[in-house]
């Protein structure tokens, strides 16, 4: 049997393809989320970041909460949702969801959400990360 020299690039080529894992869902939507653990530290440093960047400077009595904190990454890019509130504020803890993101494991943080970053509509971070982190998604306009 005789093949012609178009027909062998595809016939070298088709076992490789062949052994190729598939392109699903997985490898669309780019590199997996990553729930992290959230120090006391690093809470603390978020909620010093918001304080300098987002107050006032009519409230003092800040609010630091444990629960609903959450940290995490996609690809080299770092998110974290915390709640912070002033207690001293008219508004107390009405939607206190403030959002944080840094590029890379040594960047610096930036507040990206100063409130509402628990709404469902809110996009803290990817969708992806919010859904590993148990938080709610919605579809808003």
């Amino acid at each position: 049997m005789r093949t012609t020299s178009a027909l062998l690039p595809a016939l070298i080529l088709s076992p490789v393809l062949a052994l190729a894992p598939p392109a699903g869902p997985a490898l669309a939507g780019g590199p997996s989320p990553r729930v992290l653990p959230m120090s006391a530290k690093l809470r603390d440093d978020l909620a010093r970041l918001y304080h300098q960047k987002n107050n006032p400077g009519r409230f003092r009595d800040l609010v630091v909460e444990k629960q609903g904190a959450h940290y995490g990454r996609v690809g080299n890019r770092y998110y974290a949702v915390l709640s912070l509130w002033y207690r001293d504020s008219p508004t107390k803890n009405t939607d206190a969801g403030t959002g944080f993101t840094k590029r890379g494991a040594k960047g610096r943080w930036a507040v990206t959400m100063a409130d509402g970053a628990y709404d469902p509509c809110a996009r803290p971070a990817p969708k992806r990360l919010m859904r590993a982190w148990g938080m709610p998604v919605s579809k808003c306009a």
